[in-house]
């Protein structure tokens, strides 16, 4: 890999980094998450720390403010956390995708033809079956 590719992967990181942080915000639509009931159950249960976090603070709480606050913190934490890994994942495989593609096209456009997996076994089958047993250079017949 070249030096410029290298620095040109590492340019994109942060846009990727980015761009995954607003998409864990976003996801924290119910409608969203509906589709993981585990960290939809964690999102219900931080609105419901959060709703008691309030009620602690602004009147009588059934626990320590400071507590339940924490609680809440934690919880919001890991439903940003999963949302925001979940997100990089997604970020990463269309960026892979694109490059992939992009790379395909590349090959076209150049006249290049790719062989597939068993294309290539045929291939190596053929070329091994005509070399003597020593394999040396000699096609069929072999003097050693």
């Amino acid at each position: 890999m070249s030096e410029t590719t290298d620095t040109r992967a590492v340019q994109k990181i942060p846009g990727l980094y980015r761009r995954a942080a607003v998409d864990a915000v976003f996801k924290l639509d119910p409608r969203t998450l509906i589709s993981n009931p585990v960290m939809f159950t964690v999102e219900v249960g931080s609105v419901i720390t959060t709703l008691l976090y309030l009620q602690a603070v602004l009147w009588q709480g059934e626990a320590p403010a400071g507590f339940i606050g924490a609680v809440s913190a934690w919880l919001w934490f890991t439903v940003l956390f999963a949302n925001f890994a979940e997100a990089l994942a997604e970020g990463r495989g269309k960026a892979q995708a694109e490059s992939s593609g992009r790379c395909g096209r590349t090959q076209q456009q150049n006249g290049f033809v790719t062989a597939t997996g068993s294309q290539k076994r045929a291939s190596l089958r053929q070329q091994t079956s005509n070399r003597c047993p020593h394999r040396c250079s000699a096609s069929l017949i072999c003097f050693t």
